[in-house]
């Protein structure tokens, strides 16, 4: 048998007369066993042939040579000649903010969804004097906060070649002079100098005027406490932080500085968050949207919506100027919370969140409420709930209790956001008051819970508290009360014990608490080093039950989904709005609502009887042919080498399941998108010949399975597809205990 490079790392066996011709991976090397399913070897960031990939948040490997210079047809459209002159002469970066602005310009419905004031800078930063649209790019992308003069003549100079002294300085004249630039450095404090000078320039200082310096911090308040000869004689003190004559020799030799305003920061903060609305905000919040852009320019990581249709845009969801606004004023200040260490800070900010949400008026909540489902994450009350949600714990932490409950019923009470945390709000309220010692009052919350309209499968997350509560003897409940509980619990509830189970002994290596749990592997020339997972396929594979296999979790099953449901994903639903905003967007933005199937339903039930009728070469045709025809970096849930599989993993899974069982996973993932993209079993096996296949969750000392887990493996057993356990370690005991099998 052999294997592919590719392969070598999911741990995928297969041979070399694969009809796989139309895989990047299909040449065959030689491997062991052992090597098989040992993960490679990767370089390091630095290395040449990795990029970094803002949407995995990792450096992946280079598929493509980057282009250092973007075409700039495609950036400018012929025909707009204003766009193309401002484009010309300068960099790919500047020319994504002169496009953006250029769009939202033109767009007479979305310049009215920002202020005067944000419109009155981002009209003159695209008529800025060249090159200022680079500095004004620079600025507000890069961390730095202020620049010197020779920085800017520098940057001006590296990224427009047209540039000299007398350009910069009308440059920098019209950008101050308009509000998008501010100066320092004419009258600042010595501790204002000390965020921006460097050592060598301090050092430099501290020498002219005598003064002993150790480190930065020291010199900076020698230079503070530092007063001239005259100061004695006049008995002159300086309190307030102000040495004149060390300012004075600071600014001769440092000169001045520049910083983008904040009404200018604020100005293209608004626009990015307007513009680029529907694709993942984090990008934005990270200060990696110009990477996005870069790298999808360059087909370096291209995104999966079709570039030529035509999209909603931000005036399909705000209506007003203010509605937007307070939906951004919620963003900026959700930014602010994540931003936050301090749990009294924090516990500052709930508290004020909690006071706004409450003063939500009820017109304004019937609007937001009538906001499609997929749609309401773009409303100040989604915004704050997630805050509210986040603050929970905090306010636990800081013993606040009460406070915790009254959050807790609010969020519980209102039916129109995040409704899928909903489960586990009851879960978490329970907790609280069995805590506190009101047993009666967690066990009826609970009950509340149970009752309630909720899909059962959610309510899961509920059982092992419920039943937790309910087997306590020594708590005073009222035995009725323990007793319905006891029964809601029981209810459908997913046993572990109910499965199979395999158990391997062995001794893991010393393990220091942090990082997933190793394993030592040893051959008869060598010895390496597996996780839990790896060392569980090594075992099945070994066995000769399976030939081929990867650990791939939710991966195969939603790369086999997409690749059959890729044409009603990716194409608008008709009558449905606001789903595509950007064409910088993963998927849909349905795909995590229950919105996704009602819209689609027709088409889902039909292709899935199409799936169920298929003939096995029918199967492996239709996953083969999407998969061709999507370009290898696009980013999207088809799992490819090295993060994911090889199309023969593909091929050979699908063949082992067959259209029935794979329209089966199909459908549960077409169901509730969202809910279910995770929990799917880590190992997924096959025997090439006789088509077994089945699907195993691997267990280490002390872990215990989710509650997704379970239901993805209860699943898989009603539908035809065995899944079991892999309990791997030196004390399964209660593994044992737990699953009841040997």
């Amino acid at each position: 048998m052999s294997y592919t490079p590719n392969d070598r790392y999911n741990g995928i066996k297969r041979s070399c007369n694969s009809d796989d011709e139309s895989d990047a991976s299909s040449d065959c090397i030689q491997l062991t066993p052992l090597e098989a399913i040992s993960p490679s070897t990767s370089r390091s960031p630095g290395s040449k042939s990795k990029y970094y990939s803002p949407t995995k948040k990792r450096y992946v490997n280079k598929r493509q040579p980057f282009k250092k210079r973007l075409d700039m047809d495609s950036l400018c459209p012929m025909e707009d000649s204003v766009l193309k002159e401002a484009c010309a002469g300068i960099d790919d970066k500047s020319i994504f903010l002169l496009k953006v602005i250029n769009n939202y310009l033109r767009n007479e419905s979305l310049k009215n969804l920002l202020d005067e004031k944000s419109q009155e800078i981002i009209n003159k930063c695209f008529n800025a004097v060249k090159p200022g649209i680079v500095i004004v790019c620079r600025m507000y992308w890069r961390k730095t906060l202020w620049y010197r003069y020779d920085d800017v003549v520098k940057i001006s100079k590296e990224h427009y070649k047209k540039c000299d002294t007398p350009t910069v300085q009308e440059m920098i004249q019209y950008l101050v002079q308009n509000g998008i630039l501010i100066c320092g450095g004419a009258d600042w404090s010595i501790d204002n100098y000390g965020e921006v000078i460097k050592m060598d320039e301090l050092k430099k200082i501290c020498k002219d005027l005598k003064i002993k310096y150790i480190n930065k911090e020291k010199a900076l308040q020698s230079l503070k406490n530092h007063r001239p000869i005259t100061c004695f004689f006049k008995k002159e003190t300086n309190s307030n932080n102000k040495n004149q004559a060390v300012c004075n020799k600071l600014r001769q030799l440092c000169g001045d500085f520049y910083s983008l305003s904040s009404s200018a920061r604020t100005a293209l903060h608004k626009l990015y968050v307007l513009m680029y609305l529907g694709m993942d905000y984090s990008w934005i919040r990270e200060n990696k949207l110009e990477l996005v852009l870069i790298n999808d320019k360059a087909k370096i990581e291209i995104y999966p919506i079709d570039k030529n249709m035509k999209l909603d845009d931000a005036c399909d969801v705000f209506r007003t100027q203010h509605e937007f606004e307070k939906y951004y004023n919620a963003l900026v200040l959700y930014d602010n919370f994540l931003a936050l260490n301090n749990d009294e800070e924090k516990y500052n900010i709930v508290l004020q969140v909690y006071d706004m949400y409450k003063n939500i008026s009820e017109n304004d909540m019937a609007c937001y409420i009538s906001y499609p489902e997929w749609l309401r994450k773009y409303t100040p009350p989604h915004i704050y709930i997630k805050i509210l949600d986040s603050g929970i714990q905090t306010l636990k932490r800081l013993k606040h209790n009460e406070s915790a409950l009254e959050v807790l019923k609010t969020l519980i009470a209102q039916v129109a956001f995040r409704q899928h945390k909903k489960a586990e709000w009851y879960a978490e309220q329970a907790l609280i008051y069995k805590n506190l010692g009101q047993h009666n009052m967690a066990a009826e919350i609970l009950l509340v819970g149970f009752l309630s309209d909720l899909p059962k499968d959610t309510k899961d997350v509920m059982r092992n508290r419920a039943k937790n509560i309910a087997n306590m003897k020594k708590i005073e409940i009222d035995k009725e009360l323990r007793a319905k509980l006891l029964a809601a619990a029981s209810d459908g509830h997913i046993l572990e014990n109910s499965f199979t189970a395999v158990h391997i002994d062995v001794q893991p290596m010393e393990n220091t608490g942090k990082g997933k749990i190793k394993f030592y592997v040893r051959s008869e020339n060598s010895t390496s080093v597996m996780d839990a997972e790896d060392y569980c396929l090594r075992h099945y594979i070994q066995s000769g039950r399976f030939t081929d296999g990867g650990h791939w979790e939710g991966r195969l099953v939603t790369t086999i989904f997409y690749l059959l449901f890729w044409d009603i994903i990716y194409t608008k639903p008709r009558g449905v709005t606001g789903i595509f905003l950007s064409h910088f967007q993963k998927h849909p933005l349905d795909i995590y609502t229950d919105s996704f199937y009602t819209n689609r339903k027709t088409l889902i039930m039909d292709r899935l009887k199409t799936i169920e009728n298929y003939t096995e070469e029918e199967l492996l045709k239709a996953l083969e042919e999407k998969w061709n025809e999507r370009p290898q970096e696009e980013v999207s849930e088809v799992a490819r080498a090295p993060s994911g599989m090889s199309l023969a993993a593909v091929r050979g899974a699908g063949a082992a399941l067959g259209a029935a069982r794979a329209a089966a996973l199909c459908a549960r993932l077409a169901a509730r998108p969202g809910a279910h993209a995770r929990g799917f079993p880590d190992l997924t096996l096959w025997h090439q010949h006789n088509k077994q296949i089945i699907f195993v969750e691997v267990k280490t000392d002390s872990d215990t399975p989710s509650v997704k887990q379970l239901q993805w493996m209860d699943y898989l057993n009603k539908h035809d597809m065995h899944a079991e356990f892999c309990y791997v370690g030196a004390k399964t005991t209660r593994q044992k205990a737990r699953a009841g099998n040997e």
